[in-house]
């Protein structure tokens, strides 16, 4: 996914193909510059590729290096240990909620954070002991059972349209330990494990983008954040279904990050290209959240298909006529 998305990103670096020579060039082409727009607010201008704005190239830039990041380190979990290799964990217990006052498991009674919870990071490999880190998780409803505060139960939202945000995965950058929680492997192993469907009579019944998961997006979005150190941003917040604003400004939601086309389609109409500042990643601030860059790169994966709207439902590329 990420090499594709790279290699369409080098295709919008060039002139918009004629739709009589090259229908199928043509037609990714637009669909990869309607993405950029709905995504991160990046207006590329056919009329004038390949010299595009300053900004564009800029974005460009940064997306290739992103894209060709995640590429570089594809492999990296099949190679020997050693070296600045992560360590990956699939369906270990490596989280506990510790109660405000109580000992960690090493038996220290460490000093709480600001927002008084505190989360202990464990290595399952190594018995040496635990990994300290100091971070704002949920208290577990069931005191007996803290992996399912941090894990949760796997099961999906009230809301089909929105981001299951129940987690599935935790990547720990310093110590470079990625984790996956068991209701993180119950999804299909590839984006090829997936079927798209189209309703022409109810688009609201076509898939969303939002609701094409599997273990590789997963792996996609942690490792994003492993190489590439960034972040999940704060959501929108969206009232009666439409971006909540005060004054004309968006407001953020503290309760959620930037999770599914939902919100990251709605983060580029909130906070979208920016003139006035000074890097690229402040006049893009979808640059600066994680989803943005795997659902972009989902949407170039399956070709016949624009995902378009809101919710990023699917619709068929037409053939040549």
């Amino acid at each position: 996914m990420a090499r594709g998305a790279s290699g369409m990103i080098d295709q919008l670096r060039k002139a918009l193909p004629d739709k009589d020579a090259d229908y199928d060039g043509h037609m990714k082409w637009n669909k990869a510059a309607t993405s950029l727009k709905d995504l991160f607010d990046i207006s590329v201008d056919a009329n004038t590729a390949p010299q595009q704005r300053p900004e564009v190239k800029a974005a460009f830039d940064k997306l290739k290096q992103v894209y060709d990041e995640i590429t570089k380190h594809a492999e990296e979990t099949m190679k020997p240990p050693g070296g600045s290799r992560m360590k990956l964990f699939c369906g270990d217990k490596f989280a506990a909620y510790v109660p405000n006052g109580q000992q960690t498991p090493d038996g220290h009674t460490p000093p709480r954070p600001s927002n008084g919870r505190l989360n202990w990071w464990v290595d399952p490999g190594d018995p040496s002991g635990d990994v300290p880190a100091f971070i704002q998780v949920k208290k577990p409803k069931d005191p007996s059972k803290p992996q399912e505060g941090w894990c949760g139960s796997g099961q999906p939202t009230a809301n089909p349209e929105e981001e299951d945000y129940t987690l599935n995965a935790a990547t720990e950058i310093n110590r470079r330990y990625v984790y996956f929680c068991e209701n993180g492997l119950r999804f299909p192993q590839t984006q090829a494990g997936q079927q798209v469907r189209v309703d022409n009579n109810d688009p609201t019944k076509s898939t969303s983008l939002t609701q094409v998961k599997s273990l590789s997006r997963t792996m996609f979005h942690e490792f994003n954040h492993l190489h590439n150190n960034i972040h999940d941003l704060k959501r929108p917040r969206f009232l009666n279904k439409q971006i909540y604003k005060v004054n004309n400004q968006c407001v953020e939601d503290a309760k959620g990050k930037v999770y599914g086309y939902t919100y990251a389609y709605a983060l580029a109409r909130c906070w979208g290209f920016d003139a006035s500042k000074a890097v690229i990643e402040e006049k893009y601030r979808a640059l600066n959240t994680v989803d943005t860059y795997i659902l972009f790169a989902i949407s170039m994966y399956w070709e016949r298909y624009q995902f378009t709207g809101p919710e990023g439902r699917a619709e068929e590329i037409p053939p040549k006529p």
